[in-house]
């Protein structure tokens, strides 16, 4: 294969591009502004994909200078008949329809651009030149994508784009969320516009349960090109292949979501009941049980998070942000229900038996309230009959 058609292989190489049909060598001639005449040798490059039976065209060339636009007729003319040709010995003579889009490639580049797609364009021509004499070949001009290219083209122009073909385009929005538009179908060689709705729509659910475990830019990011080859999938009618993917993509964000979710908790956990730990040793207030019991709940509170482990399963459909909203708020039912057992206690109202000085029990008491969600409720229920009790007690006598 030659230089040039390497290079215009790496330039498509999101346009489903398969191979090159042909090639046609040809020259051009450039004037200075002094009148020198120089000649530039350039080759067109022919590529098809023969699932839908259309093709590119790709030009090499050294230097680009203003008066290649002349050659616009030239380069389309000599694509429609290489692909003739092909569509005559290798599709039982079904048309190869030209995708609109021309590749241009060249180490050197001094063109007024404007005119250069004004003259490709008024042919049904969209071409995107490339800066080849560097290794990562940019886009130099211009940044447009296949028609409908007035529709697209600046949206696009910050993304990135995944797949494109004359019926599809499947691009990637600077926050890493996925996007698909349908543009020219081609006439008996692809699914109609209704059938893929249809499928679209039938993916939809799989989708949402990916984007269950989603809470950022980077997750999107993460799982980006697997999204994009399930659009391009169900746009190809595998819809199955699709599917699949996304149920595989799905298990892969839950346990990302979920591991950032528990290792939030964890810190957050120590984090909390470290910090107010400190705080009274730092204060001496570990002789007070009404500050320590408290902080007896929030442990109580935390170990109700971990065990068993599995009950931190439902955070992975919580954001970072969600993850710390629900820490604080237990820790605080927590530290409150130590205090409100501390409180019980000492008033005698419930459980005598113990002795809030004695420390130890206490403690044990507090943790609990904070670990179970029905201790405090129970309490209160007892509390409350024992008060209703007394009322109908005196009303009695």
């Amino acid at each position: 294969m030659s230089r040039d058609a390497e290079i215009i292989l790496k330039m498509g190489a999101t346009l489903c591009i398969q191979e090159s049909i042909g090639r046609w060598d040809n020259s051009v001639k450039y004037f200075d502004s002094d009148g020198n005449e120089e000649i530039q040798q350039y080759s067109i490059q022919v590529f098809a994909d023969y699932q839908h039976a259309f093709y590119h065209l790709g030009i090499g060339i050294e230097k680009l200078s203003n008066g290649f636009e002349m050659h616009a007729s030239h380069v389309r003319r000599v694509g429609e008949k290489i692909a003739a040709d092909v569509s005559v010995r290798k599709l039982a003579s079904i048309p190869m329809h030209f995708s609109g889009l021309v590749l241009i490639g060249a180490d050197l580049i001094d063109i007024n651009a404007q005119v250069l797609i004004q003259e490709f364009a008024s042919l049904g021509m969209a071409i995107r030149v490339y800066d080849t004499s560097v290794v990562d070949m940019p886009a130099v001009v211009p940044q447009i994508v296949l028609t409908p290219e007035d529709a697209y083209s600046e949206k696009l122009k910050n993304c990135v784009i995944h797949y494109q073909t004359p019926d599809y385009i499947v691009w990637e929005e600077a926050d890493g969320a996925l996007c698909y538009a349908l543009q020219m179908r081609l006439r008996e060689r692809f699914r109609n516009e209704q059938l893929v709705l249809e499928d679209m729509s039938r993916l939809s659910p799989y989708r949402e349960n990916v984007k269950r475990y989603i809470h950022s830019k980077q997750d999107r990011k993460k799982i980006a090109n697997g999204m994009a080859s399930t659009l391009r999938d169900a746009l190809e009618g595998k819809l199955d292949d699709a599917i699949a993917t996304l149920q595989k993509l799905e298990k892969v964000a839950k346990r990302n979501s979920l591991s950032r979710a528990k290792a939030i908790t964890l810190f957050a956990s120590f984090g909390v009941v470290g910090l107010t730990v400190g705080t009274l040793l730092v204060t001496n207030g570990l002789d007070n049980p009404k500050l320590v019991v408290p902080v007896w709940g929030m442990i109580g509170a935390m170990l109700a998070l971990w065990m068993p482990s599995s009950r931190l399963n439902y955070l992975a459909e919580y954001s970072w942000f969600q993850v710390i909203i629900d820490i604080v708020a237990r820790f605080s039912v927590g530290a409150i229900a130590g205090f409100v057992v501390l409180l019980l206690v000492e008033s005698k109202v419930l459980l005598g038996f113990i002795d809030s000085e004695s420390g130890g029990l206490i403690y044990v008491v507090s943790m609990l309230a904070g670990w179970s969600e029905r201790f405090l409720p129970k309490l209160f229920g007892k509390f409350e009959e024992k008060i209703l009790s007394g009322q109908a007690g005196d009303e009695s006598s």
